[in-house]
C-alpha cells in the first residue's frame, strides 16, 4: 500500500514546509528505510503521513476541525 493519493500529494507539495528535529527508535528507522527502499517513497513522506494520521485521530480533542477536511 502506497501513501497518499495523487490529489493529496499535489496539495502537500504546494504547502510550504518547515524543518523539525526528533528522535525515533533505531528499529523504526530501520523499518522505514526498508519500506522506503522497497517502495521508493521517501522516509519524510511516510513521516508526514504518520503525523497527518495522528492529527486526524485527535482532531476533536484539538478542536481543529476547520483545518482538517472531513473525508
Amino acid at each position: 500500500m502506497f501513501p497518499r493519493s495523487g490529489l493529496y500529494k499535489e496539495a502537500a507539495l504546494s504547502e510550504s514546509k518547515t524543518q523539525i528535529t526528533t528522535y525515533i527508535l533505531v528499529s523504526q528507522k530501520e523499518k522505514l528505510k526498508a519500506l522506503s527502499g522497497k517502495t521508493r517513497v521517501p522516509i519524510s513522506e511516510y513521516l508526514r503521513e504518520g503525523i497527518d494520521l495522528v492529527l486526524d485521530k485527535y482532531r476533536e480533542e484539538l478542536h481543529i476541525q476547520k483545518f482538517l477536511p472531513l473525508e
